[in-house]
């Protein structure tokens, strides 16, 4: 679902962070999650020194305004299109975010660096260094994407790169979509993720979206199955029947949750 509007409250794109009483979420913020992996707003996907203070290579925007994957701070920190994901979602109890889950988690491990790659659980407390299993005897293959690897001498600072999720706040859509990464990535529960990510800042996601990574848990983290091939006539020598390949259709948990959000869509006057 899209919608020309977001029903979040605009950023102050003039808020220049000398007002102490603004919150945190109208500045420009990036915020680590796990080694590699950052949550953020879309001011701070807008703010080159962030962006390269900490190595970010690869965005996941989920927003309805234009434009950002060819904004001007952001090419300028050296992220192309090509390495920018942008899902045009708004912040609404009707939002279906499920559709998109496995595409971007996809997508942030097609870009994530080594060290992301290596995480093999949650980290404990303030230190993120028992969560990631780096063989030192083994090769990685550092190329970032870019086409650029390394010369030997800067291993770990380009090994060190990392991919920003945002939405226009960093409260709700985003962090929805880091806690689907993570249950994903590490086989865990919702309640468990969510509680990790409120550790690295606050968030608050709406009830909706929680309802939503309920059946992402639900589903195994897929909410697409395949359907039963059908049988055609194909065109072989034998002049025989080939099966045909089933075409993706939702898991039940998930076309429970279809069936709900079109109710409320209904009730909404849709």
């Amino acid at each position: 679902m899209s919608s020309s509007s977001s029903t979040d409250p605009k950023p102050n794109a003039n808020t220049t962070g000398t007002d102490a009483k603004t919150k945190p979420c109208y500045l420009p913020r990036i915020t680590p999650i796990i080694p590699g992996l950052y949550l953020g707003n879309l001011l701070g996907s807008h703010n080159t020194t962030l962006l390269q203070a900490h190595h970010i290579t690869a965005i996941v925007s989920l927003t309805t305004v234009p434009h950002v994957q060819i904004h001007p701070d952001t090419l300028a920190a050296g992220i192309p299109p090509s390495r920018h994901q942008w899902a045009r979602v708004i912040d609404s109890s009707v939002q279906d975010l499920l559709m998109y889950m496995t595409e971007i988690c996809d997508f942030i491990d097609r870009m994530g660096s080594p060290a992301l790659k290596a995480c093999i659980s949650l980290p404990t407390g303030n230190d993120n260094s028992n969560a990631v299993g780096l063989d030192k005897h083994h090769h990685h293959d550092t190329n970032n994407g870019n086409g650029d690897g390394n010369d030997g001498d800067n291993d770990n600072e380009k090994e060190d790169w990392g991919v920003l999720v945002h939405c226009d706040l960093g409260r709700s859509r985003s962090p929805t979509i880091i806690i689907a990464y993570l249950m994903r990535k590490f086989g865990i529960g919702v309640d468990e993720a969510l509680a990790f990510v409120k550790s690295k800042q606050k968030v608050k996601p709406r009830d909706g979206f929680l309802r939503q990574l309920k059946v992402w848990e639900e589903t195994g983290y897929q909410v697409w199955e395949e359907s039963d091939g059908a049988e055609e006539e194909g065109e072989g020598g034998d002049g025989g029947k080939e099966k045909r390949k089933g075409k993706k259709v939702p898991k039940e948990a998930y076309k429970v949750w279809l069936g709900e959000r079109k109710l409320r869509l209904r009730e909404m006057g849709f």
